[in-house]
């Protein structure tokens, strides 16, 4: 069985760089992901709570990670890696706590999007009627997909 997971998000502020004892590079960062929900009553999409979580990122591709942060600016990424629980005791209580973090073997920035004068893109106008009608991606519209004019669809593995 793998551990492996993939998350997008935005980075709550700047990443920082330390090195470990014997040199290595480790660059740490907090990740935000927020999930939508469709609101029947007010037929908008809204945010739901924001889930933080922390992602490590060691070696060479975290320092080019950093570099390429510097250089593009805030911007939206995904995060390829490994779940790990890391576990200690609270000093001051001796209550035991734990927190789940991400160590990251790809981090990738998320192109910047291009105005489309406000018009929805096909899969958006699926996944918008999809939620109207209460369909789940296993079912009705979600259960195909969105057919894209000119494109192969054939997976891409």
């Amino acid at each position: 069985m793998t551990n492996d997971i993939t998350i997008s998000g935005n980075l709550t502020k700047e990443p920082t760089q330390r090195f470990t004892p014997n040199g290595k590079s480790v660059v740490e960062f907090t990740l935000a992901h927020n999930t939508r929900q469709y609101n029947q009553q007010s037929q908008q999409w809204e945010d739901g709570e924001p889930t933080f979580i922390d992602v490590t990122f060691w070696g060479k591709k975290g320092e080019n990670f950093l570099q390429d942060y510097t250089q593009n600016g805030k911007r939206p990424v995904v995060v390829l890696g490994s779940l790990k629980q890391d576990k200690w005791e609270d000093k001051n209580t001796g209550d035991k706590r734990s927190k789940h973090k991400i160590n990251a073997d790809e981090v990738t920035f998320i192109p910047r999007g291009q105005s489309n004068g406000g018009q929805s893109t096909p899969a958006q106008q699926q996944w918008n009627n999809a939620a109207q009608q209460g369909q789940t991606a296993t079912s009705g519209a979600w259960s195909q997909p969105a057919a894209q004019a000119g494109q192969d669809q054939t997976p891409p593995f």
